[in-house]
């Protein structure tokens, strides 16, 4: 009886030791290659909590293909440009970046739309990120950054926490160059 025990209680321990290691993925990988978020944030609420505000860049973090967030930082090593602040107003966002490769620091103001079945952010046509979590002072979204050569899509966990009035103006003075225009005279 002691031999069976025993024998039951390693089990038990081998069985709870592999249960531990699994680690559950953050997202499920959804048909058309995104990861599938699965709460629901309104148009209304996502407008009211965005609206003429700025929003800066803090973390990202690489999602893979079994949807785990990494422990990678995406932008770690982030050659020849940088990350993208953004301000929403009304039916536009601004965007904002710096590009090594032009010396320049770029704004470009879109038109945008939100999709409330997905929690999606479309900025032109494409859609852009999908929203995960949304506070006063905080967006945590899946961003699409793009696809390796194998056409797999990359997507990053991004977080954004808003800006003071005076983070944002500091923001578009170092920000000065219209991207449309700079694009347009090339």
């Amino acid at each position: 009886m002691l031999k069976v025990f025993t024998r039951l209680v390693i089990a038990g321990v081998v069985l709870l030791t592999a249960a531990a290691s699994c680690e559950k993925a953050d997202y499920v990988m959804g048909e058309d290659g995104w990861p599938v978020v699965s709460n629901s944030i309104s148009e209304e609420y996502f407008r009211d909590v965005v609206d003429g505000f700025g929003w800066h860049f803090v973390s990202g973090y690489t999602i893979d293909s079994d949807g785990k967030v990494t422990d990678e930082q995406y932008y770690k090593d982030l050659i020849g440009g940088s990350t993208t602040d953004y301000f929403f107003e009304g039916n536009h966002v601004t965007e904002f970046w710096t590009s090594d490769a032009y010396l320049a620091s770029f704004y470009r103001i879109s038109r945008f739309s939100y999709d409330e079945s997905d929690n999606g952010l479309i900025i032109g046509k494409t859609l852009q990120m999908k929203i995960t979590s949304l506070k006063k002072d905080k967006i945590v979204a899946i961003d699409y950054v793009g696809q390796h050569s194998d056409g797999t899509k990359v997507f990053v966990e991004t977080t954004w926490k808003r800006m003071s009035e005076e983070q944002l103006e500091k923001v578009r003075e170092e920000h000065p160059t219209d991207f449309n225009e700079f694009r347009n005279k090339r």
